[in-house]
């Protein structure tokens, strides 16, 4: 029997993914699997950019660790293939969401997957100004510090995500008196950007169904989703929102 392809939408951190899959959500009857190797830790949204409370769309794999356990990646595959069995089996499209370099190539090892990214332009202040509006973001009405000040009182100061250096490191660092808040948000941005580099250089490696964040509307990416769905034989399987 063949088994039809898994859709994946990836890219690497800060790109603007939300803005993309909140318009496949709003065209088709999807299930969102996570794919981020932080989101899977519970408490920290801040940082990680969860965003699995939003839309009433059915989110999975989010947060179901404790932010003091490591992830498996050979379990994540596990509870993913299962997850993706029962969303098919409800009549809805699974869909993998997230820029781990690790998930992502350990999926693709397990089954087959459509994956389609958006990815920055080849344009460095494109790139430090996207960082930069998020970094921004964190600081608003102190929603980091008052994540990291509560992690703290909760007894996650010395788990693996406040050691983070991709965004909890520097945070702490400045709440420490070590850097000012301007040197902070710099030190993010150029964490992200080698984040950005990082990722990137494996996905390069895989075959990826590209759009560009600078140029591309999520109505392309939407019109590329609708093309795969009926060229895979998904849509006569799929029940809810018209594909």
């Amino acid at each position: 029997m063949t088994v039809r392809a898994r859709l994946v939408i990836t890219g690497p951190t800060g790109v603007g993914k939300t803005e993309y899959v909140n318009e496949l959500m709003e065209r088709f009857p999807i299930e969102v699997i996570n794919m981020d190797s932080i989101q899977v830790h519970a408490f920290f949204r801040v940082g990680p950019g969860r965003g699995d409370a939003r839309h009433g769309v059915r989110r999975h794999l989010y947060g179901y660790l404790s932010p003091h356990d490591s992830l498996d990646v050979a379990a994540y595959v596990r509870n993913a293939t299962a997850v993706a069995h029962e969303i098919e089996h409800q009549g809805h499209l699974p869909m993998f969401e997230g820029g781990s370099r690790s998930l992502l190539p350990a999926l693709r090892a397990a089954m087959p997957l459509a994956i389609f990214g958006i990815r920055p332009p080849n344009d460095l202040d494109w790139r430090k100004a996207r960082l930069r509006k998020r970094v921004e973001g964190y600081f608003t009405d102190d929603l980091l510090v008052r994540e990291i000040q509560e992690a703290v009182r909760l007894g996650y100061g010395d788990t693996r995500l406040m050691r983070d250096p991709l965004v909890y490191m520097q945070a702490r660092d400045y709440l420490g008196g070590k850097m000012t808040l301007e040197e902070c948000k710099r030190a993010m941005v150029g964490s992200m950007l080698q984040m950005q580099d990082a990722q990137l250089a494996v996905f390069d490696t895989l075959d990826i169904s590209w759009v560009t964040a600078s140029k591309d509307a999520p109505s392309v990416l939407a019109g590329h989703i609708e093309s795969w769905i009926e060229a895979s034989g998904w849509r006569s399987s799929l029940r809810g929102q018209a594909a």
